[in-house]
């Protein structure tokens, strides 16, 4: 794009949409062909999009962003009834690339919008809780909260099972061994209590940071030896 002098941001935005569109129609007309390297090559022309949006905010955007809150999100819930109302189940699923059932401008719409809220939303809490530690904890550790998430789950269902066993079910008796061994997307709610839920969420976000914390240290110590002994031995 530098190279014809097209590095515009509006441009590039555009171009992004069409590569992401082509991908979402490739998968609607084609669903039985979305399988490795494809679903890969699939998915990246999916998100280019998305990672745009962010681009063009920044340059573009951000500094026109100044609409009052009560219009801004009257706009976002105006258009999210409009697509609720007219299209038909609105989820899609970009792991896998399916489910994409409203043709391929829809997804983008309805993900804009998405964006928008969380934008803006996160734009008024930022006064109150943008130094807070808890908030700086997790927005640096946001790689290993995505990649160890369900390992937090996992350790509060290992908690739940080991609590049922050694209580011999007086505890959590209705905790389903075989699910917990076969099934990732097994969730035990304690009395069907859907407040658990945020326990879940607790461990989920955790668990992770835990991690990452150890394997830091862990690499800082081992990037500290090798330092060490590279220096000794020049």
């Amino acid at each position: 794009m530098k190279l014809i002098h097209l590095d515009n941001e509006f441009i590039v935005l555009i171009v992004y949409l069409a590569i992401g569109m082509i991908g979402i129609n490739t998968a609607i007309e084609n669903p039985t062909a979305i399988n490795g390297i494809v679903k890969l090559l699939l998915r990246t022309m999916f998100f280019l999009p998305c990672y745009e949006f962010g681009r063009f905010y920044k340059a573009v955007l951000e500094k026109k962003d100044t609409l009052n809150n009560v219009a801004y999100f009257a706009i976002i819930f105006a258009v999210q009834l409009i697509l609720l109302t007219f299209c038909k189940d609105l989820e899609y699923t970009p792991s896998s690339f399916t489910k994409f059932n409203n043709g391929f401008i829809i997804p983008y719409i309805s993900s804009i919008t998405a964006i928008a809220f969380w934008l803006r939303v996160s734009r008024l809490l930022v006064p109150a809780i943008g130094n807070s530690k808890l908030v700086r904890l997790i927005a640096d550790n946001t790689y290993g909260i995505m990649v160890n998430q369900l390992v937090g789950f996992m350790c509060l269902k290992f908690v739940f099972y080991g609590l049922s066993r050694i209580t011999s079910g007086s505890l959590f008796g209705d905790f389903n061994v075989a699910s917990f061994k076969s099934n990732i997307w097994y969730y035990y709610l304690p009395n069907g209590l859907q407040q658990w839920a945020f326990v879940y969420l607790i461990f989920g976000l955790l668990v992770p940071i835990l991690i990452s914390i150890i394997l830091n240290k862990i690499c800082h110590i081992a990037q500290k030896c090798i330092i060490k002994f590279v220096t000794n031995n020049i």
